[in-house]
């Protein structure tokens, strides 16, 4: 489930929109995710950590999908993205799962199961669309974020839920 959200600043009229969280298609696109990173699409770094922990180790791997607001610590914009942390989670949590062979899509894993059972392996450097800066995250959906044009405070004025 998401939240579409906007930010609207009462001191200078600036607003930001953001679609966050994941939706009913989440269980195909964390297929594809891992897929990709398995052939490299997510660096060397993340297909180096998959083949290790899924052939060496037998363990589970999962990508975050879950959208998130960002703010730029360079130039303050807020952005969307999508998280991409790499979790590995042992075996002994998913007794009965069973392990992606071949083309079938055999298990998904949500980002809480990733977040209370799962280790972080690796995750991606996220940069700013205006000015190259390092993106952090902004944990949940605040009622209200500063703005970045004039340093008031944004009010959530737009809440609602997707799939």
């Amino acid at each position: 489930m998401g939240s579409f959200i906007e930010y609207e600043c009462e001191g200078c009229g600036y607003s930001f929109k953001a679609a966050t969280g994941f939706g009913f298609g989440y269980p195909s696109q964390f297929q594809g995710a891992v897929e990709a990173a398995r052939k490299g699409q997510y660096g060397k770094e993340y297909r180096r950590k998959i083949l290790f922990h899924e052939g060496w180790h037998g363990r589970i791997v999962a990508i975050d999908l879950t959208r998130a607001i960002a703010q730029c610590e360079d130039c303050g914009a807020y952005q969307v993205i999508v998280d991409n942390t790499l979790y590995v989670l042992p075996r002994k949590c998913y007794p009965g799962l069973r392990i992606w062979t071949g083309s079938q899509k055999e298990y998904f894993i949500t980002p809480e199961e990733m977040r209370a059972h799962g280790k972080v392996m690796g995750e991606i450097d996220h940069r700013c669309q205006n000015c190259g800066g390092k993106l952090r995250v902004i944990e949940g959906e605040p009622k209200e974020l500063p703005c970045p044009k004039c340093g008031s405070m944004m009010m959530q004025r737009l809440d609602a839920l997707w799939d």
